[in-house]
């Protein structure tokens, strides 16, 4: 710590006021060089220090109030050569970024910001065009360390910082794509910001008869979500409702009524990491995705990569009949015995709606099984398939694979079989979707059952696929 003012302080160097000796790198070094310096040991103490006004009774106190002077005149001269030492630092951290580092330099400025307690730190501000990085160093600005009020010195910087003190320097879009050769995937032209008083915002989902859950899905699949330096590109998504008979028992309020008309949050729900974008009316789910800025591919709504801030803004398609988006009805792990379970709030990049390179669900399981011998997850899958695609379940069908499953695990059932046993019981010959509350209660402990299942043909499998797609569309 001897190179900081403390965490992440770095210091300038600092000058010894009574002798021509070098600069000194720390405040330990300092207070060593005072405590022998000739020039201090010839002066008549008590001595005034310069730069506080405090009192020092002798060499020695002068050298010990040093290392805690926070006033204490630091080096002006030593200001390039802190910038080189920056810029070396910031090429080493982002080394796996290619073209970050001058993509920095040419879109941020470097300047100094000293808080009241006279603490000084570094701070990169969005530079305007024609500015270069060599015009700000020297600049000082004042920073109130409580709150986010600033006074600056120089009429250059932005005063319009945000409220939120972490995220009060906003990333260029397209400095961030570039960043990532999978910032490809996109042009930022086709695209515009959805801003927060945008009407979109106030849509509702069901107005009288119309149903906006499709419309709303073609205009999220393809959105972009920045959050600092990170990008976030939606292949799939999932519309969630809170209108009336429409209500989504799946949905999460990630807004309450006041001055913002959207949020974005990674959200835990269903033991899940969610990245949503949420208004008053609904909200969105995002089930397949990459972060562009540094590769990441996510596949299925548990999402622990990308991380949204408060500041986080959208980007939608300008255009979006032209746009890639295939519509399709999403289903819920329960609520079988609802209409709205099933229903046009989902869309996918058509290049990606094949069972292999979309993230597993209930009904597509059965595709990944159906090579397989029989067991309990294959009955179960069968079972998914058939309700969601055929919107029925035979009890005839469902009792033969039991049997066939049975055979194959040599007459001992495992907890999927034994669920499907008590839903025969209760099932009708054809159990017709929206199905009845006792075969809904068991096919909700199978969906349950099936988690672990779909999670792990998501990780490998289905991820492998997306990454060989997005590598083919990059190259």
């Amino acid at each position: 710590m001897d190179n900081h003012d403390g965490r992440r302080r770095r210091i300038h160097p600092l000058k010894c006021q009574w002798c021509d000796q070098q600069s000194l790198n720390t405040r330990s070094g300092l207070a060593k060089h005072l405590a022998r310096c000739s020039g201090v040991l010839g002066l008549e103490f008590p001595q005034t220090c310069r730069f506080c006004f405090v009192e020092c009774q002798d060499p020695d106190g002068l050298s010990k109030h040093s290392r805690g002077c926070y006033s204490w005149e630091q080096d002006s001269g030593s200001d390039q050569q802190l910038l080189t030492e920056y810029e070396q630092q910031l090429a080493e951290i982002n080394r796996h970024l290619p073209g970050f580092a001058p993509q920095m330099n040419a879109h941020f400025k470097l300047a100094e910001i000293r808080s009241e307690n006279g603490v000084r730190v570094l701070a990169l501000f969005r530079r305007r065009p024609g500015q270069s990085l060599a015009d700000f160093i020297g600049d000082v600005h004042f920073l109130e360390c409580e709150g986010v009020s600033e006074v600056m010195e120089d009429n250059n910087i932005d005063a319009n910082m945000d409220t939120h003190v972490d995220t009060n320097m906003e990333t260029n879009v397209e400095t961030a794509l570039q960043a990532h050769p999978y910032g490809r995937l996109v042009s930022l032209n086709e695209y515009r910001p959805l801003e927060n008083m945008d009407p979109l915002w106030a849509l509702q989902l069901v107005q009288g008869t119309e149903d906006n859950g499709e419309r709303l899905a073609r205009i999220f699949q393809e959105m972009l979500i920045q959050s600092g330096n990170d990008v976030l590109l939606a292949f799939k998504v999932e519309i969630f409702g809170a209108q009336n008979e429409w209500y989504d028992p799946h949905s999460y309020d990630l807004l309450e009524t006041g001055r913002n008309s959207f949020k974005v949050e990674n959200v835990f729900h269903d033991n899940m990491n969610k990245v949503m974008v949420g208004c008053l009316q609904w909200c969105v789910l995002v089930t397949l995705a990459v972060i562009l800025t540094d590769g990441t591919v996510i596949v299925g709504p548990d999402n622990k990569f990308f991380h949204p801030k408060a500041t986080s803004r959208i980007w939608i398609r300008k255009d979006l009949g032209g746009g890639l988006c295939t519509t399709m009805a999403r289903h819920l792990h329960s609520k079988f015995d609802k209409k709205a379970t099933l229903a046009l709030y989902a869309a996918v990049n058509p290049l990606l709606n094949h069972h292999t390179t979309m993230p597993v669900t209930l009904m597509t399981l059965y595709a990944y099984k159906r090579s397989k011998p029989w067991s309990g997850i294959k009955v179960a899958a069968f079972v998914f398939h058939q309700l969601l695609t055929e919107r029925k379940i035979v009890k005839a069908e469902v009792e033969t694979h039991i049997r066939q499953a049975l055979r194959a695990c040599k007459g001992i059932p495992c907890e999927n079989l034994k669920i499907l046993d008590q839903m025969i019981r209760v099932m009708a010959d054809e159990e017709m979707f929206p199905v009845s509350t006792p075969v809904n209660n068991c096919l909700t402990e199978l969906a349950e059952n099936l988690g672990d299942e779909i999670t792990s043909l998501n990780n490998r499998e289905v991820m492998e696929a997306v990454v060989e797609w997005i590598k083919s569309m990059t190259e």
